[in-house]
């Protein structure tokens, strides 16, 4: 669970990165891209991590920008 809790709040920085404002959509969408974030963490470790990090970083952070302009 505090890994959990980490990941929210790299993602309330992130408001500031993609300049969004505080609304409840913007609030929702991060819900969404985090819980998807999540996901694939859990896959690339259930996969045993073969993944190089930058490549499983750079995976989520273009999948993130599909739904927000940077």
């Amino acid at each position: 669970m505090e890994f959990m809790k980490e990941i929210v709040e790299l993602g309330k920085k992130s408001f500031d990165k993609w300049k969004l404002d505080s609304t409840q959509f913007n609030y929702d969408l991060y819900t969404y891209i985090a819980a998807g974030t999540v996901g694939l963490i859990v896959k690339w470790i259930n996969k045993g991590m073969k993944e190089s990090i930058d490549s499983l970083v750079k995976k989520i952070d273009n999948f993130a920008q599909i739904f927000v302009k940077v």
